[in-house]
């Protein structure tokens, strides 16, 4: 019965419609309908040792909150790292990261992109123009040592 009512639906055009697992992030203006950028994909880091201290059980490691100093750089030209900030990322900011306090190997001072939801929740209206500098918590999750080719997660982002 359900595989009938579900043809029905498909056949009037209400059917479900499977959303796409992996989508690469757009690049982040005005316009908030930009196709996808091809050939972009989100870059993992590579894993690292963990530098906070382990929970009392042992099972996974302390989360990080880092200060991030970083310029708004203009799109194009030199490769970035591609860093995900945020769930279900739709868009990209390109940023050169000049500054991480407190200093850890989980990030470096560099170019990234840094793939977010939207500008609207990040910045609270479009994207800043290049050029302007920002200060941004992020969170930071150490992979767990246990875990072989397990990666650092990145999430929290808040535009001070």
């Amino acid at each position: 019965m359900f595989a009938r009512r579900a043809a029905f639906l498909a056949m009037i055009g209400l059917g479900c419609r499977a959303a796409p697992t992996t989508a690469a992030p757009r690049a982040a203006h005005a316009h908030a309908h930009a196709p996808a950028l091809p050939g972009s994909a989100l870059i993992h880091t590579p894993p690292v040792a963990p530098e906070p201290p382990s929970d009392p059980a042992g099972d996974a490691p302390a989360e990080l909150e880092v200060l991030v100093h970083a310029k708004i750089v203009a799109k194009g030209g030199t490769a970035a790292k591609v860093l995900a900030v945020d769930v279900d990322p739709r868009f990209y900011i390109r940023v050169r990261i000049t500054a991480v306090e407190p200093p850890t190997a989980l990030l470096a001072p560099g170019l990234y992109d840094l793939a977010i939801h939207s500008p609207s929740r990040t910045f609270g209206g479009h994207a800043p123009p290049p050029g302007r500098e920002l200060r941004m918590q992020l969170t930071i999750r150490p992979p767990p040592p246990t875990v072989a080719g397990a990666e650092a997660e990145y999430s929290g982002l808040r535009v001070e």
